[in-house]
């Protein structure tokens, strides 16, 4: 009888060819569905008081992340590798190649049903070493309005991945599955596909999407006992794909930004202030992005599951809009120039939707997709601002302040979050 060690060398000599192939569209434009890594410093809970007297600020930053964890699609908490999945299944694996493929006969030669035991594997792995920093910088031009630049770089680190067989022995379909596919299987991945790397850990660093963003804010005066300002702010910018993009040949490999793809940004916040000391608001922040085609790894059969694609397809993605709203609350000052706010953020991420560019693959299947499926994620952020020009002549040209602040999500779907703290230096001159 044929084994699946016996067809993995015939295909060594017969699709060299194949290789090679494999090798040039090892990089992927996928978008993963979670939180991806992107300190956008324009958001309302980063952006700093700008003073329209002044020409410019600039303002750098950095954060780093501890206690990495996913929600899955009943926002239940789970381990970041089985956002997805809660396990991952090497039969579905070989499931929907054609007849003569050596997927389909080494399922052929396996013979056994998956009763959603037999050929799975419990995964596990954790970020660490999450650290991003930025640089922004605003300048007044007239009327109000003001043109910003923003650029962050990221650090990432995945580590501790373990594969735990959950295959038993009770029976025949049991051995034979241990004996040709699972007791040899990083071996048998490889040698199926040679770019698909499932037990390496991986850190990353580059930059993130350059965002350009032109603003307009104007303060509305109100001669009432409570009410004294009305603080109006309208956004409208691009950023452009100059981040790190994902590779799908390791296991969550985050994007440093948004995919490849470029963003349309609009956006708006009203901001209310009482008694001169306390500040209310919301903030909406709407970014369409563009489709990109790219070669992404895809489903070929409903039952695989995401972290054992062996297929890559040219397709065509059609991204979900993202979507931020925020609700805030200032006071300031608490103490001489210091102020203390708390946000809360709800950010969405559409579907998105892939359209393969061959007849080889059915688009309607690689679209089951989990990874492709909205995910949302809810967030509390805390802020601290110290403005030293508090202590500083009106006259002075250099106004300094220094901000604390951290990011803890507590609730989603479908996302991989962690809880982050950073500080904010910003200089107006």
């Amino acid at each position: 009888m044929t084994s699946i060690r016996n067809l993995l060398r015939m295909r060594v000599v017969r699709t060299s060819a194949r290789t090679l192939f494999v090798c040039i569209g090892m990089y992927s434009n996928t978008l993963l569905a979670m939180q991806f890594i992107d300190l956008r410093m324009y958001e309302v809970y980063f952006r700093q008081a700008f003073d329209t007297t002044r020409r410019a600020n600039m303002a750098l930053y950095g954060e780093g992340g501890w206690n990495s964890r996913g929600y899955n699609r009943h926002s239940d908490c789970v381990n970041i590798l089985q956002l997805w999945q809660p396990t991952q299944s090497s039969l579905a694996m070989l499931k929907g190649f054609n007849e003569d493929s050596l997927e389909s006969q080494a399922l052929a030669i396996i013979d056994a049903y998956d009763d959603g035991v037999r050929g799975h594997w419990c995964v596990r792995g954790s970020f660490h070493n999450l650290v991003s920093a930025a640089f922004a910088t605003r300048i007044a031009i007239r009327h109000d309005f003001m043109l910003g630049l923003y650029l962050p770089v990221h650090h990432a680190q995945l580590q501790d991945i373990s594969w735990n067989n959950l295959t038993r022995d009770i029976n025949a379909q049991d051995m034979r599955v241990r004996e040709e596919l699972t007791d040899n299987f990083l071996e048998n991945v490889h040698n199926f596909d040679p770019t698909l790397n499932l037990c390496s850990g991986w850190q990353r660093t580059g930059v993130g999407d350059l965002t350009l963003l032109m603003e307009w804010q104007h303060d509305f005066p109100q001669p009432k006992p409570v009410l004294k300002i009305v603080q109006v702010n309208t956004r409208l910018g691009m950023s452009f794909p100059t981040g790190l993009r994902h590779d799908n040949d390791l296991l969550f490999a985050l994007p440093f930004g948004n995919d490849g793809a470029t963003g349309l940004i609009f956006g708006g916040c009203l901001n209310l202030n009482f008694m001169h000391r306390m500040w209310a608001g919301v903030d909406v922040e709407l970014t369409h992005l563009f489709d990109t085609v790219s070669t992404r790894r895809i489903k070929v059969d409903p039952d695989q599951t995401e972290l054992l694609l062996l297929a890559k397809a040219c397709v065509h993605n059609d991204w979900g809009m993202i979507q931020r709203f925020n609700l805030f609350l200032t006071a300031d000052p608490v103490l001489y120039g210091l102020s203390a706010s708390f946000y809360y953020q709800f950010l969405k991420h559409g579907r998105t939707d892939i359209i393969i560019g061959s007849n080889d693959f059915d688009s309607t299947i690689a679209n089951t997709a989990e990874s492709l499926k909205e995910w949302v994620c809810h967030t509390a952020i805390f802020r601290a601002t110290y403005d030293f020009a508090y202590h500083m002549a009106d006259e002075t040209r250099v106004h300094p302040s220094l901000s604390l602040f951290a990011r803890i999500p507590f609730k989603a779907r479908r996302a991989a979050v962690w809880n982050a703290a950073g500080v904010m230096l910003n200089v107006a001159f």
